[in-house]
């Protein structure tokens, strides 16, 4: 489907998929993680420092809460690491309902790829309130949606 801004501009949204082969075209490709973390697992971030201890627990069924992406490009001293929580972006639609863990991984594995290489000219359509026809940026802070345009 083709969304535009409110002032008719054409929004172009790709797929993890699309970042990632930006990414990997790349020549400080070096490789992604990612992993949804539930509720009751044993986790440590420390963005400054780069660092991130997580005890995956397999056999829990409690629900997917949040998801961190761990992204090391070559040549740069810090790995980017991304935090995406579920509440935050979730559309409660279709996939979010049947498989919640992908999909936010999906998000954070997005913000990762676009901030470590600079992806620019491309957005992820759940960055966007796409209910009315129009795409308009939702501030994630408050989960409202903005009335500005994308550039």
């Amino acid at each position: 489907m083709v969304y535009k801004d409110l002032k008719g501009n054409l929004i172009i949204f790709a797929g993890r998929d699309g970042f990632l082969a930006c990414a990997q075209r790349d020549n400080r490709w070096n490789g992604i993680a990612s992993s949804e973390v539930r509720e009751g697992e044993l986790f440590e971030l420390n963005i400054a420092q780069g660092t991130i201890s997580h005890i995956k627990d397999v056999t829990s069924k409690k629900p997917d809460s949040r998801c961190l992406c761990y992204l090391p490009a070559k040549g740069c001293e810090i790995p980017t690491i991304e935090w995406a929580d579920f509440e935050t972006y979730n559309k409660n639609v279709n996939v979010w309902k049947a498989d919640p863990a992908a999909m936010i991984k999906k998000v954070a594995e997005v913000h990762a790829l676009k901030k470590a290489y600079g992806i620019a000219g491309l957005q992820a359509e759940e960055d966007f309130d796409t209910s009315n026809g129009h795409a308009v940026v939702i501030d994630h802070e408050t989960s409202q949606s903005k009335d500005n345009n994308v550039r």
